[in-house]
């Protein structure tokens, strides 16, 4: 056992005892470190939340910017112009044409395999509390006037049903 884990009569610690599943498993499903879970928990209280606000395209689609980029067969950066330009990530032409970035790879390595785009995750964890409905009060307290750091935690910390 490692010098500071404290176990009780069960061999849980309080890691297990708080959140009910060990650490270096979650950590090993996640594909991060121990210290990267233990650093979740000190900067936002809990294990399953992995970025302080989430982004445009999460809160739009409900879905990464990755995730759009594999439904759509494109890139991500492809999915970033069309929001851009367009307003919608699944805008295509009427006619067809010049449909970039579908299918052609004009290098070796594919977007998906780099290390930036690995791990498609939502900027919250499935088994969050809040996960099924923070977008409806992120949404409701954008409105409402709140900042989008505000909106985060009001959502966050909205009473689940």
């Amino acid at each position: 056992m490692k010098l500071g884990m404290r176990k009780d009569e069960y061999g849980r610690t309080p890691f297990h005892q708080k959140w009910g599943i060990n650490a270096t498993q979650l950590a090993e499903q996640e594909k991060i470190s121990t210290e990267a879970l233990h650093m979740r928990v000190l900067n936002w209280g809990t294990p399953w939340r992995r970025k302080k606000v989430p982004t445009a395209f999460e809160v739009m689609y409900n879905k990464t910017r990755v995730e759009l980029a594999k439904e759509n067969n494109c890139t991500p950066q492809t999915i970033s112009q069309r929001v851009e330009a367009h307003g919608s990530a699944y805008y295509t032409r009427a006619d067809g044409k010049f449909q970039h970035n579908t299918g052609k790879r004009y290098v070796d390595q594919r977007w998906e395999d780099t290390r930036g785009y690995s791990k498609p995750n939502s900027w919250i964890h499935p088994k969050h509390p809040a996960f099924k409905t923070w977008r409806f009060h992120f949404i409701n307290a954008m409105l409402n006037g709140a900042s989008y750091e505000q909106a985060a935690e009001e959502c966050l910390n909205a009473k689940v049903k």
